[in-house]
């Protein structure tokens, strides 16, 4: 299969995709940012994530998403959830990636990579279509960043192209960050 590759800087929520990638922090608080916007967009999947990091269950680094983790017998029963979400449900699926350990922090690119390695994996075990990703650790988590320890969408780009690259599904949009 080949991946078509859309570089955009439009409003990633009227991608058309059927997952949205969302930067958060480990904790669970979704209070500024892109991340804020899906909460409000999407409030069921946004309260899942939320309790699931006030609980110390996320990470930096990693991918988190309503259904079941993969693995056996649950990749069989995320597969059949993912195709009745598709079928009932009207909002994308939302992949919550952890690019930071607190809000308060800045993001560590060992995290985003962390996050892009996790995002192909999620993406094909789960047989994804299509997903739109923002320029993760690029907005909101550059706050507070030493300037040598900085990094931004010069650094980013090339990996989140290479990450879609390895995604077998129709479609991978990246976003750049909004200037």
């Amino acid at each position: 299969m080949t991946t078509e590759i859309i570089e955009s800087s439009g409003d990633m929520f009227a991608s058309g995709c059927e997952a949205l990638v969302s930067p958060v922090d480990a904790t669970g608080a979704q209070g500024a940012g892109l991340a804020l916007a899906f909460a409000r967009r999407f409030r069921r999947q946004a309260s899942w994530y939320g309790d699931h990091g006030r609980r110390g269950f996320a990470e930096p680094g990693q991918v988190y998403h309503v259904l079941p983790k993969t693995g056996d017998d649950r990749l069989a029963a995320a597969h059949w959830l993912l195709e009745r979400h598709r079928r009932d449900d009207t909002e994308p699926l939302v992949l919550f990636a952890t690019t930071k350990l607190i809000w308060k922090e800045p993001s560590r690119t060992t995290w985003v990579v962390g996050c892009l390695e996790a995002l192909v994996v999620v993406v094909n075990e789960l047989g994804i279509r299509s997903v739109a990703i923002p320029a993760l650790g690029c907005g909101k988590g550059q706050q507070g960043i030493k300037p040598a320890d900085a990094f931004g969408w010069a650094d980013v780009r090339p990996l989140m192209l290479a990450a879609a690259q390895q995604m077998q599904c129709e479609r991978v949009v990246v976003f750049g960050p909004k200037e």
